[in-house]
């Protein structure tokens, strides 16, 4: 009876050890897994260097965001249709794909072509034209004892107004 005791101690141990390791081996592959996941959610990698490949896309009405996803991956514009899911539920461009036709880069990444196919980029371009816009009008009435704009200080020196002069000729 002894002997059957030590052989069913032993081969209980080896059970036990064999299911902690396979748990210690699912836990590290599950986090490898979600680690890579991660990085390339917020890593934002193109698929290729710039300049890259021009490829024309359509986005019909309805579709989701996955089908978008699968169908850049199809046309080699994105590595993986979830990462696009995730980067667009993460994003400010959640739900705001529109569809048409559009012409996408190889070289962008899934947040500059979300920022495409929302015409976003679009109104930013706008918004930082007329920003500019209105800059060059603040700095033109400086001279006119015009009152500062909103984030200019009010006390401008010969030195201040050459930091600026500066500033917005780098900006060009």
């Amino acid at each position: 009876m002894e002997f059957k005791q030590v052989i069913g101690a032993i081969l209980s141990a080896i059970i036990r050890i064999t299911i902690v390791i396979a748990v210690i081996y699912f836990v590290y592959q599950v986090g490898i897994r979600s680690y890579n996941f991660g990085y390339r959610v917020f890593a934002d990698v193109a698929v290729e260097i710039s300049p890259g490949r021009d490829k024309t896309v359509s986005v019909k009405k309805g579709k989701s965001v996955m089908e978008t996803g699968k169908m850049l991956v199809d046309a080699g514009l994105i590595a993986d249709e979830k990462v696009f899911f995730v980067q667009e539920l993460l994003s400010e461009y959640h739900g705001k794909i529109k569809p048409g036709v559009y012409v996408l880069n190889t070289s962008m990444t899934g947040t500059e072509m979300l920022a495409v196919m929302s015409d976003e980029a679009d109104e930013e371009e706008e918004e930082t034209e007329a920003a500019d816009d209105k800059k060059v009008v603040v700095q033109d009435n400086a001279g006119e004892d015009a009152s500062p704009a909103e984030g200019e200080d009010a006390g401008n020196t010969a030195e201040g107004e050459e930091d600026s002069a500066q500033t917005q000729e780098s900006a060009q």
